[in-house]
């Protein structure tokens, strides 16, 4: 979450542009380990856990998993282009009525 932030800031992202950024690249990478683990380990253990929240299949349970690291991933990217605009100095010979 911190490289994410760092990334953003680093690449002068809007708040909206680091959010999708971050979002989506969090969002995909938590949902393909998702996947992977449950495909490659053959475990029960996510039919067991959606059951058990209510949500149905395993499946249900990667795409809450994705929407948990969407979110993450989003606020960590909006966060870092925010804290960028802290940061950034005014110019001072900028006219300023009174």
């Amino acid at each position: 979450m911190i490289l994410i932030g760092i990334g953003s800031a680093l690449l002068g992202l809007s708040g909206l542009q680091g959010f999708l950024a971050g979002g989506l690249g969090m969002g995909l990478a938590w949902l393909g380990q998702a996947i992977f683990i449950s495909t490659s380990t053959g475990s029960a253990l996510p039919n067991k856990i959606g059951e058990l929240m209510g949500l149905g299949s395993g499946m249900t349970v990667a795409g809450v998993t994705a929407i948990i690291g969407f979110l993450l991933g989003g606020f960590s990217g909006m966060t870092g282009s925010l804290l960028r605009k802290v940061f950034r100095k005014e110019p001072d010979n900028l006219y300023r009525g009174s």
